[in-house]
């Protein structure tokens, strides 16, 4: 925004500049032309002006029913007031002295009342726009709102065709041939001006609800009418050189008003949702794990920001630390893939809004230096901007993008913030669905009591591994588990004693398998486990290490130990189909139960240890 602010400055400065030396240049620049040299270029700059309004407004009214928010609804209001400011601005063209008659014969006094006439109805409309931005008009129907556009536009032009036609004798002298502009004129000239300068206030006090490309084109426009209306306050002939720069300026003024409007307001906006549209189709086509949605989101930013020369997906781990699920572009080698980094309260530092960010690094000064990952200032100080999109949903942050630019000619725009803050919202909605559909899925493949796969999921990997097996001739142990003396610890200490020796069991077992291999609970007390890519002796290994670990176990909180049998069976070396798999690790198992029972008496349960 300051950036915007800066480039509206340089844009003010430059029109005045340009507006005083032109009137400093008088003696040599100053020129009356003819009648048809002058009407030639009037028309055809006018109707420059006038594509530029009638296509807004046409464009504004077929799209309107998209717009129902007051953020729409202000393009809306400022897009359909453009209908009758047309065609005002039409019958000026032709009502200009020199042109054929219309209606009534040319004059200038016809023509300069138009002009104003005009430019008053094109105030009343930016009013009527921030009205309904500020006053968030949800009571009205849009039935009733596009109609009460519609009845205004048509007040404008019947009241612009009577006063313009057979009531122009009550409209004072606006201008004297030979002697020029009457100070009547001058001086609605110089209230248009005020209008614009109050339009410009408000505009910036309510930039927080527009888009800032909108923003910054209404502020050019605005800028560039002022500049045309001090022009018109010049001329002294009809046909002078001042007359001509206002219309000039006035078609660059129209020009950003068209690019407001039916550009950033409403082609670019319908272009992102476009492709977001394509985004979330792609989604639903491809449905799978976060991985796979993030490759297609995370592609489909690139494709809308091509600015960005680095992209990064943080998924939140828990309060400061964090995981770059997805890396894109330079210095990928100093923060790669899987990256697990610290980052204290990123999000109380960052916020809960798009935000674009010059110079980054600065922002790791409010921070010590054991408060982040070394290497994140190292990509930072390269950083010329940053822009962040949050992914947060229902008060839920599920992590953040990051884009970066390095160069200093590098720059992102308005209008890639705002296809950000768009995306921000189709992508924490798709990623939010992703996750809630894993947290489903992984609950019917849960155990609720020890967070370790259950029965089903035990199963449907055992069948897994078997088709391994069968493909690729890659064996598997099977292994099954059951604990000594669970009902001997419910019926001494209570339920809550033997939850927390399952729970015990659980923790256990997490860190003594792989990571490739299952561990589940597979109902009481009984769990199981599948050591993959494990043969007949790496089995038996497995099987032994089970049995010293699981051979006394500690329950703190009661100073109880308990133990479990292990049982297990490799396939396809011990068994060559399920069921005889399953029998014979389960034969194994209660055969080692036995044996600790006669070793240790019934029950074999260490109380009070």
């Amino acid at each position: 925004m300051v950036y915007i602010r800066h480039r509206l400055m340089l844009a003010f400065v430059g029109a005045f500049s340009l507006l005083i030396l032109s009137k400093r240049l008088t003696p040599y620049l100053y020129s009356v032309y003819s009648s048809a040299q002058y009407l030639g270029v009037h028309t055809f700059l006018e109707f420059i002006s006038l594509f530029a309004a009638f296509s807004t407004f046409l464009l504004v009214w077929l799209l309107r029913r998209g717009f129902e928010d007051p953020p729409g609804r202000f393009l809306v209001v400022l897009g359909g007031t453009l209908l009758g400011v047309g065609y005002i601005d039409l019958f000026h063209t032709l009502s200009f002295h020199g042109m054929p008659a219309f209606i009534t014969p040319s004059s200038y006094q016809k023509a300069t009342f138009l002009w104003l006439f005009g430019r008053y109805c094109l105030i009343a409309g930016f009013f009527a726009a921030f009205g309904v931005l500020r006053t968030r008009t949800r009571y009205v129907t849009g039935f009733l709102f596009h109609s009460l556009l519609l009845a205004v536009n048509l007040a404008m032009i019947t009241a612009a065709t009577l006063f313009a036609t057979y009531y122009l004798k009550l409209v004072p002298p606006l201008f004297v041939e030979g002697s020029g502009l009457t100070p009547l004129k001058i001086g609605l000239e110089y209230i248009v001006i005020l209008c614009y300068g109050l339009i410009f206030v408000l505009l910036h006090k309510h930039r927080t609800h527009l888009k800032e490309t909108i923003y910054a084109n209404l502020g050019y426009f605005l800028i560039f009418s002022i500049t045309s209306e001090v022009a018109f306050t010049f001329y002294k002939n009809v046909y002078d050189t001042y007359n001509l720069l206002g219309h000039l300026y006035k078609i660059i003024a129209y020009g950003f008003l068209f690019r407001a409007v039916y550009l950033s307001g409403i082609i670019d906006h319908l272009s992102t949702l476009s492709e977001m549209g394509k985004m979330s189709a792609q989604i639903l086509t491809n449905r799978g794990s976060i991985n796979n949605l993030l490759e297609i989101q995370m592609e489909k930013l690139k494709h809308l920001i091509p600015r960005a020369r680095r992209i990064v997906f943080y998924v939140k781990e828990d309060d400061n630390y964090y995981r770059s699920d997805y890396v894109w572009g330079k210095y990928s080698a100093l923060l790669p893939l899987h990256r697990l980094i610290r980052f204290h309260n990123l999000f109380d530092l960052l916020g809960q809004d798009v935000k674009l960010y010059d110079d980054p690094h600065h922002l790791l000064d409010k921070l010590a230096p054991e408060d982040y990952t070394p290497e994140i200032a190292a990509v930072w100080i390269r950083t010329n901007q940053l822009l962040y999109i949050p992914l947060i949903q229902e008060a839920q942050f599920y992590g953040c993008v990051m884009l970066f630019t390095f160069g200093r000619l590098s720059r992102f725009s308005g209008a890639d913030l705002e296809k950000a803050s768009i995306f921000q919202k189709f992508a924490t909605l798709a990623i939010a669905h992703v996750k809630y559909e894993e947290t489903i899925s992984r609950l019917s493949y849960e155990d609720s009591m020890t967070k370790l796969p259950n029965r089903r999921y035990f199963f449907d990997q055992m069948t897994e591994a078997q088709y391994e097996t069968a493909r690729y001739n890659i064996p598997f142990t099977l292994i099954f588990l059951d604990m000594n003396g669970l009902k001997q610890i419910n019926d001494y200490y209570g339920h809550a004693a033997g939850d927390e020796a399952l729970q015990t069991i659980a923790e256990l077992l997490k860190s003594s398998v792989r990571k490739t291999d299952i561990a589940a609970r597979l109902g009481g007390d009984e769990f199981g486990v599948i050591v993959k890519h494990a043969d007949l002796a790496e089995g038996r290994q497995k099987i032994t290490e089970l049995r010293d670990r699981f051979a006394q176990i500690l329950l703190p909180s009661y100073n109880v130990f308990f133990s479990l049998a292990v049982g297990g069976a490799n396939y396809p070396a011990e068994a060559s189909t399920t069921e005889g798999l399953l029998k014979l690790a389960d034969d194994r198992m209660y055969d080692h139960k036995r044996k600790i029972k006669a070793a240790a008496g019934n029950p074999p349960l260490i109380l009070d240890a």
